[in-house]
């Protein structure tokens, strides 16, 4: 661990820094995309969590104690009101596991779905290191029907940006792998699931095709849905309508924002999104 990397963390985490200087000075001195493999282990909200700095995702995580931690705040207060024993947090798109890692601290039951190899041995790792008994990890992703194609994965600092598009972020996706796909319902449908459920997508683009494949248990069982929205999940649906046709009925939309490292919600605008949003059944 090099010498700086100590004070660099207490910077990282001065949360009474405006967040965008401490990004810059960071990035100046320890830039993520040029970090040397460098082992780390850490506490993490109760739990161990071992990464590498020359990942981004663990990157974040070791400077300033989480990545999209408005996510996990919001992840938090979901677990909080539904009563984190009878709940359970649904990863679509896990890479290394932080988001479940992060849910399974608070009590709930962790059911991961991640493809890519490398990221699932690194969520497999931190899950047996910490002996959770109640994660159940897929090594397959959800679709609209069952299926095998060819997967685009990173092999840049950024491991969040795998995807099933091969326009999708093509100047960090230059691997590729095989993968299995499962229609979710059918997935869903064999596990005895509490009565409260909090969906979390994040495939880099595929979004439609996980929710259609999820409508069963989505109408049903009517979970709150954390999903990132990015300019290529908007040209996924010809408009709004069409998106909120595959929600619950009667859902409630926000824009989940970083405010000194917490949740703040705005109403969504699907026009102009550009990130996660929460949506709330009611």
């Amino acid at each position: 661990m090099n010498m700086f990397h100590a004070p660099l963390r207490c910077l990282g985490r001065a949360r009474f820094l405006p967040f965008g200087l401490r990004d810059r000075i960071l990035r100046w001195f320890a830039d993520p995309d040029r970090m040397m493999a460098t082992p780390f282990q850490m506490s993490f909200h109760g739990m161990t969590y071992r990464g590498d700095l020359s990942s981004f995702i663990d990157w974040e995580t070791y400077f300033y104690g989480a990545y999209e931690p408005e996510v996990l705040s919001m992840i938090a207060e979901l677990a909080k009101r539904a009563g984190s024993d009878d709940a359970t947090f649904i990863d679509v798109g896990a890479n290394v596991g932080q988001h479940s890692l992060f849910a399974a601290s608070r009590g709930m039951g962790i059911v991961a779905f991640e493809p890519w190899d490398v990221a699932r041995e690194r969520l497999e790792e931190n899950v047996g290191n910490n002996g959770l008994t109640n994660a159940q990890i897929f090594a397959y992703a959800l679709g609209r029907e069952d299926t095998r194609q060819e997967m685009y994965v990173p092999t840049g600092a950024n491991t969040g940006t795998g995807s099933l598009l091969a326009n999708y972020n093509p100047g960090n996706n230059t691997a590729t792998q095989t993968v299995d796909i499962r229609r979710g319902d059918d997935v869903l449908r064999g596990m005895r699931l509490p009565s409260t459920s909090i969906l979390k997508l994040d495939v880099e683009g595929t979004e439609r095709a996980v929710l259609e494949g999820l409508q069963r248990f989505i109408q049903g069982s009517r979970p709150s849905i954390i999903m990132e929205v990015s300019a290529e999940i908007r040209q996924s649906f010809t408009d709004v309508e069409e998106f909120m046709a595959l929600l619950p009925e009667d859902s409630e939309l926000f824009e989940i924002r970083r405010r000194f490292d917490r949740h703040a919600l705005k109403i969504f605008d699907f026009d102009h999104c550009r990130g996660n949003i929460i949506i709330l059944p009611k």
